[in-house]
């Protein structure tokens, strides 16, 4: 018998040691071999490994920054968004992530300073299907809806629950 969870699957995210070594690989191969002109002298070693170490600490830094979403905060997001809106977690797709700092605990959208401490935190930025923004911090403990106008139902969505509830 399988089981098939209803957890979002995270995007496919590259490793991040393999990405670095086939750009390594392609600036080395484009470095020394690409040469069609066998009289121009061959490049200087040590520019050539000052430019793959720049490229390979900028593909990891990108990687470790942008990229890593842990699937905790991701699963809290669309759990919330599917209690806010009756639709089903699996219909939510992260459209764009963006890794923030938040001035305080209540991730830049508290109203009143004495509930919101003033503690930088950091967190997510995420666009969900498109439609929904959420702030959250980094484990995804701390969630909040950045557009809550957005999480109204439309008229598109009331028609098909209503379709749906006449089957």
């Amino acid at each position: 018998m399988n089981q098939q969870s209803n957890r979002p699957t995270p995007p496919k995210q590259p490793r991040p040691l393999i990405l670095a070594l086939m750009l390594t690989g392609v600036l080395f191969w484009d470095a020394n071999f690409n040469n069609t002109n066998s009289a121009r002298a061959s490049p200087d070693p040590i520019h050539i490994a000052r430019k793959l170490v720049k490229n390979t600490s900028t593909i990891l830094k990108y990687y470790k920054e942008v990229i890593h979403l842990d699937l905790a905060v991701g699963e809290a997001v669309f759990a919330d968004l599917s209690e806010k809106t009756g639709l089903p977690p699996e219909q939510f797709e992260i459209t764009d992530r963006q890794k923030r700092v938040w001035p305080d605990r209540c991730l830049g959208l508290g109203s009143n300073p004495s509930l919101c401490p003033s503690e930088a935190v950091e967190g997510w930025r995420l666009e969900i299907s498109h439609r929904w923004i959420y702030r959250t911090d980094l484990l995804g403990r701390a969630i909040a809806l950045e557009n809550p106008e957005a999480s109204k139902p439309s008229a598109e969505t009331d028609d098909r629950r209503e379709k749906e509830g006449a089957k």
